[in-house]
């Protein structure tokens, strides 16, 4: 094997609703304002499980949401990074036949 095993990351449902649980409870704060500072802990660290389909992003929002009272950026932010985004990323490549090369690009 050329490639190792990742030892960072446990993987299944319930370690990603442990990770889903972890980040709201204490990243969730810093995210509207830090995602993008790579000195401060404020990812969520959940594309992983989001990637293989181990959690759902609506299973993550609907969790998020919880915390809209306390941290209404930070959970406005997950959801447009979460949601719209990624519906926007899907409707590109279902639209775009040229989704997967330059000729998918606008034209400056």
């Amino acid at each position: 094997r050329t490639v190792e095993e990742v030892d960072w990351i446990t993987p299944g449902t319930k370690s990603g609703l442990l990770e889903l649980s972890n980040f709201c409870q204490k990243r969730l704060r810093l995210f509207g304002e830090k995602r993008n500072d790579p000195n401060v802990a404020a990812l969520s660290n959940l594309s992983p499980w989001l990637h293989f389909g181990q959690l759902s992003a609506q299973r993550c929002i609907l969790e998020v949401k919880e915390y809209k009272a306390k941290y209404a950026k930070s959970v406005d932010v997950y959801i447009e990074e979460t949601l719209i985004r990624r519906e926007l990323s899907d409707n590109f490549c279902f639209y775009n036949r040229n989704y997967d090369n330059l000729k998918g690009t606008n034209k400056i």
